[in-house]
């Protein structure tokens, strides 16, 4: 019996009762005779089933016991020994890892190669020690050896296994292929779920086997966008390190547009109401209504244009409330809403720059429909609080605010960063027009009869007329449309004044008391007095001043002439001349006369009384000044905001100072130009003035000029302004009142039937007037019609006559020639004359469809030309 045979017969199937010390002994024998051994098969089969191979019986004890060889791994695979190097019970012990009894195990079943089983169980193995390291090992030899493990029941084994590493809030941790997402979704998930890492994304292929979803359910977006969006707001730090705000807000306004339609109603509006959208490179996001795709201007942290990245999302943001270009009316609701937000609260220096700039804005793009709703407008203070607009005063009498008699808490003073004319164009009234002072409620000044000279002096110059022409001229300089009369005031000392302070806005009727201390005036105007408490002016405030102070206010002349004034009253009229002299008035006054002339609503200066001219049918351009009848009979400047007129009577609008108003040219007076009328007048020019020759030349070729010059300007200006006047457009009833404004210059006015005759000549000629427009109208349409058609003459030239044909015929090459001259050019050749290549017969054939086509378009052409002749 051979030593192979009585080894699996006898030793083998008891090798499991046999002593330790007997076990080694056979596994001696073994190793010293595989070389025979080997070569049984019966001895083979035996010992694969035998377990003889000595390792550790768990990774927690040293004891040892023995198991067949296909129970263990090979130590000498790498993979094998890096995902089970903390499990040694899993290999051969010690005496068996030689190379001797390596050689020997793997013949006999020892786990040398990495099978689907054996990956299964490595992976598991990873689950139980949630080492993300040796998952990431795992990975890379999955990807490596993919085709072995390409099969749709172990892929669904795998996918329940927690061996996949992925990243989350920053920590690196195991999951389940179907509880990670793919990198290339990590901006739109990163925040509520994890990521898998890049290096161990398995091939496309396989994320349906294994459970992989891409992209993300619209649910688990949703919360992403939530979370991230809550953590905006808490934080000013961007932390993601695998992009920018940007580029995350790129990928979830990517998957919002494809997927927008799926969304239902309560999310879409949830969507809008979200800070959505960040703020440039910042860390910042905002309401999308708060985006546009242009702003004029940069406008943060009201309004924000939209960042270029985010354009290709257009439609996504349009459904989500960003807008093209944002209107008054959202201007005006952004200041409501920081209004709401603020309360009382001062606005920080970007805000209120800001508030101002949307004023601005509201102002330069509103409509008339938006300017009614300005008193609803909010504005800020002279604090920097927002209050509405028409609670808000200008602060013209700062005197007043300073003296310490009002209550300054009620009264709200328009933040001095708003120009004046911004205030004006939103209807903010001036504190003078407001505030009012009045004698306190029964109240009876004591008067004091006195006969001191003092107070009848300052009475008598009250009363004379070269003091009250001065003030007329203090009030022409400082626009006040009143006229000075002191001519019945006198002055009187009363014991004490108290006058109380009332507030009252324009189409409001509430009045509001806004007095601190009734006492403090010194001077006070009622009926025909002034009322002088002499004895409570302090040191340095002399009664001329005290009653020039009062004058000034009320007349509405600046404070600043309170000086001038009073030195007019303190002085005697036989001296007027020279104090004003001495202050230099007369100069000033001619300075200002100068200054205020032209200025809309301000009468005529006797220099331009004489030169006013009518010519109802003369162009008035924009900008021209005029001279318009007030309803007192007296002339006022007035400047042309829309011109018109030229060769027929027509309407413009002229600005007269307190509003703009529409007349027809027959009521508008323009200016002549003043010209030199004789020799005489320019040698007393030259002396005065000292102009040479060249000037005289000047003066010469001024005085050709005529008022007649004017008609070259109607003439040009005449054709521009069509469309204009059209608009403007003056029916027969305007026509009929101007000529009996005219009539009535020259103290003639019309009977009943001559006025009943012109209106009816104005109807007949507005009836024929219309007519002519139809006939011209109708020429016109031919003209162009007879036009169109002759252009399609092109089509209908011969190549060689250019000229159109009679008798076209079709050559050999395709193109068709008058047959004459055709026929004579193939005498003498045999190429075609469009494209000079070779023809290959000389015969033609008669092109009858564009014969037909010829005769028909010059029938068209003769029955315009006919129809335009009827109607000349």
């Amino acid at each position: 019996m051979s030593e192979a045979k009585l080894l699996y017969m006898f030793v083998l199937p008891e090798f499991t009762r046999i002593p330790v010390s007997q076990k080694q002994i056979i596994c001696e024998t073994v190793l010293c005779n595989w070389t025979s051994l080997k070569t049984s098969t019966e001895f083979i089969t035996a010992l694969k089933e035998t377990p003889f191979v000595k390792h550790l019986r768990n990774d927690q004890t040293t004891d040892y016991e023995h198991v067949c060889a296909k129970e263990l791994f090979d130590p000498k695979v790498e993979f094998l020994c890096d995902i089970f190097d903390e499990n040694p019970s899993k290999f051969p012990a010690s005496e068996f890892c030689s190379l001797e009894w390596l050689e020997i195990l793997r013949e006999i079943g020892l786990v040398k190669s990495v099978d689907k089983e054996t990956f299964l169980l490595c992976a598991k193995r990873i689950e139980i020690s949630g080492s993300p390291e040796k998952a990431i090992k795992l990975h890379r030899f999955f990807l490596e050896n993919i085709s072995e493990y390409f099969d749709q029941d172990n892929l669904r084994k795998l996918s329940f296994i927690k061996c996949v590493p992925g990243e989350h809030n920053g920590s690196l941790d195991l999951y389940k292929f179907m509880d990670v997402f793919m990198p290339k979704d990590r901006n739109l998930v990163y925040m509520v779920s994890p990521v898998m890492l890049e290096e161990v994304v398995p091939a496309q292929v396989m994320w349906s086997r294994l459970g992989i979803t891409s992209p993300p359910p619209i649910p688990t977006v949703l919360n992403q966008i939530r979370l991230l969006v809550n953590l905006l707001e808490e934080n000013d730090r961007w932390n993601f390190k695998y992009g920018s705000i940007e580029d995350v807000f790129v990928s979830i306004f990517s998957f919002l547009q494809d997927n927008y339609e799926k969304l239902s109603p309560v999310v879409a509006d949830g969507l809008r109401n979200l800070n959505l959208v960040p703020v440039g490179i910042g860390t910042s996001c905002v309401k999308p209504n708060n985006f546009f795709f242009r702003l004029v201007k940069d406008l943060s942290p009201f309004f924000f244009e939209l960042p270029r990245r985010f354009g290709q999302f257009d439609k996504l943001l349009r459904d989500l409330g960003v807008r093209e270009t944002p209107t008054p009316d959202d201007y005006a609701v952004s200041l409501m809403e920081l209004k709401r937000d603020q309360g009382v609260l001062m606005l920080g220096i970007n805000d209120l720059s800001r508030c101002i700039d949307l004023i601005k804005l509201i102002v330069e793009e509103g409509t008339p429909e938006s300017s009614q709703s300005l008193k609803y407008l909010v504005a800020p203070n002279e604090n920097g609080s927002l209050i509405q607009v028409n609670r808000l005063l200008m602060a013209d009498m700062p005197w007043l605010l300073n003296g310490g008699r009002l209550i300054r808490e009620r009264i709200h003073i328009v933040h001095p960063k708003i120009p004046k004319s911004l205030c004006k164009q939103l209807c903010i009234p001036k504190l003078s027009e407001c505030v009012k002072e009045v004698l306190e409620e029964g109240f009876q000044p004591k008067i004091i009869i006195t006969q001191d000279p003092e107070v009848q002096r300052i009475s008598d110059m009250l009363h004379r007329e070269e003091f009250n022409s001065f003030l007329d001229s203090l009030c022409l300089h400082h626009r006040a449309a009143v006229k000075v009369d002191l001519g019945n005031f006198n002055v009187c000392y009363v014991e004490s004044l108290q006058t109380r302070f009332t507030l009252s806005y324009p189409g409001n009727s509430e009045v509001i008391d806004i007095t601190r201390e009734s006492c403090g005036a010194f001077c006070f105007a009622v009926s025909n007095r002034f009322l002088l408490a002499k004895a409570d002016l302090p040191p340095g405030i002399s009664c001329e001043l005290a009653i020039a102070i009062c004058i000034v206010d009320l007349f509405g002349i600046d404070r600043s002439n309170v000086t001038v004034v009073s030195a007019m009253l303190a002085s005697n009229h036989l001296h007027f001349n020279s104090v004003q002299r001495a202050l230099g008035l007369n100069a000033e006054s001619r300075q200002e006369d100068e200054l205020n002339r032209g200025v809309p609503g301000i009468q005529l200066f006797s220099i331009d009384r004489d030169l006013i001219g009518l010519k109802p049918l003369r162009y008035f351009s924009k900008g021209e000044v005029v001279a318009v009848k007030s309803c007192e009979g007296d002339y006022t400047y007035g400047i042309v905001t829309i011109g018109g007129g030229g060769n027929e009577l027509c309407k413009i609008s002229v600005n007269i100072g307190s509003e703009e108003r529409d007349f027809l040219t027959s009521q508008v007076y323009y200016f002549k130009r003043k010209t030199i009328e004789n020799q005489d007048q320019i040698e007393d020019l030259q002396h005065k003035f000292e102009i040479g020759s060249f000037g005289e030349k000047m003066l010469v070729k001024q005085t050709d000029l005529s008022d007649d010059s004017s008609i070259m300007m109607d003439l040009l200006h005449e054709e521009s302004n069509k469309s204009a006047n059209q608009d403007r457009s003056v029916n027969n009833s305007e026509i009929l009142s101007a000529v009996q404004d005219l009539l009535q210059l020259a103290n003639i006015s019309l009977s009943d039937n001559a006025e009943e005759m012109i209106n009816s000549n104005l109807c007949v000629h507005d009836h024929f007037s219309k007519q002519q427009e139809r006939f011209d109208i109708l020429i016109n349409e031919g003209n162009n019609l007879a036009g169109e058609l002759a252009k399609t003459a092109e089509v209908f030239l011969c190549p060689i006559t250019k000229e159109v044909m009679t008798d076209p015929v079709i050559c050999d090459d395709g193109h068709t020639y008058e047959r004459f001259a055709i026929e004579r050019w193939l005498v003498s050749r045999r190429t075609s004359p469009k494209t000079n290549q070779q023809l290959n017969s000389p015969s033609v054939i008669p092109n009858h469809a564009l014969r037909i086509a010829i005769e028909s378009w010059k029938n068209s052409i003769k029955q315009v030309q006919s129809f335009n002749n009827s109607l000349r």
